[in-house]
């Protein structure tokens, strides 16, 4: 039997939900909703489904499953409504405003045993496979990370901080198995009246992270470069490229370079939404697929970072921001 879903906000990320959606052959895509009317009814005879304004209207029995791609500002009203309808939910990142709202989200999706799922999209990047351990004190002591990328006015409604660096909290998160014990944090803002720029320090018994997320920049990077001793790995996630440098041991005094190309068959999206259907499918979570306590964790780092940097203002900068965006 297939999965019968909804697509809530076919702008232009959500648009892509639903063609997706439409190819998968487990699934069927029954209703897109969208507040603009010509959009979801472009969209709606485009894939063969059924156009609404509102996310109330869409029928409770006849969808299984619900995608929520709107501004992060209304993902908690829109999946508390759905978790509440008994309908397994999937919200694109971050999965709220605040750590009191994606708590309240998971408990209703605990209290009702409905699926919660998030959007954490670089999980099921191939480049992620090939993270050395970091759990334990023989892994690498010391990460940089950087993502950065040009101006877009599309994601303002929240701070680079959940805009992108959540990306590498939560891999972070899921690579060393805990949060951080010692945290420090910089950010300012550049084009918005958001934190559009950040700096920020995680440090771990055994290991330490230097995180750079800008979305003000004339490049596209997203790196993590990793140092252990005697070998060094750099993850290019937009590239998908993973280089490692080690020592050669059967060459005192020689490097061994070693290029990887990490090719996915499908588009990134494409495997999570499978991978969401799945999981609605089968009962159980298929991974590497966010689940809503993990949307938790990361917003909470989130705001401990938001909370660091809170301590270092920059009220001067403010004349030299736009008024809207």
């Amino acid at each position: 039997m297939k999965v019968r879903v909804a697509v809530i906000g076919v702008g232009c990320f959500g648009q892509h939900h639903a063609r997706i959606f439409a190819s998968l052959p487990d699934v069927e895509l029954r209703c897109v909703v969208d507040i603009i009317p010509e959009r979801a009814h472009t969209i709606a005879e485009h894939y063969g489904a059924v156009p609404l304004q509102d996310y109330r209207a869409v029928p409770i029995s006849d969808i299984d499953a619900v995608s929520i791609v709107t501004p992060t500002t209304t993902h908690y009203e829109i999946a508390l409504h759905f978790l509440r309808c008994g309908v397994a939910t999937f919200v694109e990142k971050p999965l709220t405003m605040t750590s009191q709202q994606a708590l309240h989200l998971v408990e209703e999706a605990q209290r009702g045993e409905v699926p919660l799922f998030v959007g954490h999209i670089e999980r099921f990047n191939p480049v992620s496979a090939r993270f050395p351990a970091l759990r334990d004190p023989e892994s690498p002591v010391f990460i940089e990370i950087h993502r950065v990328h040009p101006f877009v006015p599309r994601g303002t409604d929240v701070d680079i901080v959940m805009d992108l660096m959540i990306h590498d909290l939560d891999l972070l998160l899921t690579q060393v198995g805990r949060p951080p014990q010692i945290l420090d944090a910089v950010g300012i803002p550049v084009v918005t009246h958001q934190v559009d720029a950040a700096s920020v320090r995680l440090q771990w018994d055994h290991l330490r992270v230097n995180l750079v997320a800008s979305r003000v920049s004339h490049m596209h990077t997203r790196r993590w470069m990793i140092f252990a001793a005697g070998r060094y790995v750099s993850l290019d996630f937009l590239h998908r490229q993973v280089t490692q440098i080690q020592m050669d041991e059967a060459h005192p005094g020689h490097l061994v370079i070693q290029d990887i190309r990490c090719d996915s068959p499908r588009e990134l999206l494409w495997m999570e939404l499978q991978a969401f259907a799945q999981s609605v499918r089968r009962g159980y979570v298929v991974p590497p697929l966010a689940t809503g306590l993990e949307g938790l964790a990361a917003i909470r780092l989130a705001e401990q970072v938001r909370a660091s940097m809170e301590q270092v203002r920059h009220p001067d900068l403010t004349p030299w921001v736009m008024t809207a965006v």
